[in-house]
């Protein structure tokens, strides 16, 4: 309702015009908002693009990829408009301009690092996020005890209990508990080998640069006095000057077995991992270190903080064979000849249709028994099927990338602040209404990493803003930390 009424006061004129967020402006009817600043002539800069313009001459065609559009980099911002083919709504519009900018962005990140076209990456392809000069693990920045952390791009030394194994290039997942226990403690995800799935959260320069500087890294700090005077306002991208803003990213991954899941192992991207389990608090359990073991990727969270849309941007992509939806299950039980869903998923067994869906599995979760006792695997289904505009994008984006790994990955939806008015506000803690500004949809989950809050359930289905709105740091009293869970593991 609050998106119609912000559409409603912004006149009919507006609604045909193009509207373009990109950057510090927008402009109405081709009109400049005062203050207004182009990114025209702009140096490049390396961490970030301004994103295309619409391309048709009419402003009335579907902005479509291009093979250029392989390449761009990472945007700075979105540039989401009104206006669209002769049928179509605002929102269907504004939808298409925020699903285009989150495969510009899956696409920049997951280039190759040595800079080969990403038409060329294979399984094994180092992307461009994985470079630590470009994106740090939380490992990295909430150590023990609240130590800063080092210089960025600076290599971590492995634990102790890693050494002997570790070698240059090798990813290290640390197993505490945000390594395998969803949101809210909802259990782990185990996929169709018994195998727990893996989280990982990450950060780009510009959230690392803000959290150091301001020692949000010492939960110690956090709540003294010096940091109770503290508003967490990370960075936002802006495309005049070019800058990216805060960036992070959260990775979910699966263990490849080297028999189980032979034949389809050219259809995830893949790195050489250490699990490293650390000692617990109470000295009963020793830090351990398995592997070297080959994760591949299942689901790809993608969070930006833009100019526009201080209550950032929320991007999730899944591996193709992660689940079927429900829907298609439910059909196929109906009519079994039908052949509606594949013969092979990572969290779904095709045999077993009728075993209930979506359940947690039975306590104790401990990551270190595996495979999962009792033979239980997870079995789930996406809830909420993936529609609209993302169905037309997807397809489209696929068939520019050829052989390339990443064809087996697609984008599951964006979810944006709608309220243009609320988003304009200079901080994100205005205390409006409705400080998430509305969300468009109003409910996301990648089935990987909100595995068990999927659905469209009032405040217990999965969204986005609505659930990070609740994030806050160790001062006292607690304050919002600026849609990010991060501060909140500080040591």
């Amino acid at each position: 309702m609050k998106y119609r009424r912000t559409l409603a006061a912004a006149g009919a004129g507006a609604l045909v015009a193009v509207l373009i967020w990109s950057g510090h402006s927008f402009a109405v009817s081709g009109k400049p908002v005062a203050g207004a600043a182009s990114a025209a002539g702009q140096k490049p800069n390396p961490n970030c693009v301004a994103m295309p313009s619409d391309r048709s001459t009419d402003n009335k065609t579907l902005l479509d990829p291009m093979p250029a559009d392989l390449s761009l980099g990472l945007p700075c911002t979105e540039n989401a408009q009104f206006s669209g083919p002769a049928g179509s709504t605002p929102q269907d519009n504004l939808q298409r301009g925020f699903d285009f900018y989150s495969w510009i962005t899956f696409l920049a990140l997951n280039a190759p690092d040595g800079g080969s076209p990403i038409t060329a990456a294979t399984p094994n392809t180092r992307a461009k996020w994985e470079n630590i000069g470009n994106f740090r693990q939380l490992a990295d920045v909430m150590l023990p005890h609240g130590a800063k952390p080092l210089p960025w791009g600076q290599p971590s030394p492995p634990p102790p209990e890693c050494k002997a194994q570790f070698k240059s290039g090798m990813t290290i997942i640390h197993r505490i508990e945000e390594a395998f226990n969803q949101p809210f403690k909802s259990g782990p995800l185990i996929d169709q080998n018994g195998r727990f799935a893996l989280f990982d959260i990450l950060m780009n320069k510009s959230m690392y640069d803000y959290i150091v500087q301001h020692h949000l890294y010492s939960k110690a700090f956090q709540a003294s006095t010096a940091g109770a005077n503290e508003t967490v306002e990370f960075p936002f991208g802006t495309t005049a000057p070019l800058a990216a803003g805060a960036v992070m990213l959260k990775v979910s991954w699966k263990v490849i077995d080297p028999i189980k899941d032979a034949s389809q192992k050219d259809r995830f991207h893949l790195v050489t991992a250490l699990i490293y389990a650390p000692a617990s608090e109470d000295g009963k359990r020793k830090a351990t270190c398995s592997g070297p073991t080959t994760l591949g990727m299942v689901g790809f969270h993608v969070v930006h903080k833009t100019v526009a849309r201080k209550q950032w941007i929320w991007t999730t992509f899944e591996q193709v064979d992660n689940i079927p939806d429900q829907a298609q299950v439910d059909a196929q039980i109906a009519n079994p000849n039908a052949k509606l869903i594949q013969s092979r998923y990572n969290f779904f067994d095709p045999n077993n249709l009728k075993l209930s869906a979506n359940q947690t599995p039975p306590r104790p979760w401990d990551p270190s028994v595996e495979p999962f006792p009792n033979n239980f695997k997870s079995q789930i289904t996406r809830v909420e099927p993936v529609t609209g505009d993302v169905l037309d994008l997807n397809p489209k984006f696929l068939a520019l990338l050829g052989k390339s790994v990443w064809k087996y990955y697609a984008l599951i939806s964006t979810q944006w602040p709608s309220d243009f008015g609320c988003a304009a506000i200079d901080s994100a803690h205005d205390r409006s209404p409705d400080p998430t500004c509305s969300p468009v949809p109003t409910n996301l989950a990648n089935s990987t990493l909100e595995t068990f809050s999927q659905g469209t359930t009032p405040v217990a289905s999965s969204s986005c803003m609505a659930c990070h709105n609740n994030a806050t740091t160790f001062q006292q009293p607690a304050k919002q930390s600026d849609f990010t869970y991060i501060l909140e593991k500080a040591q």
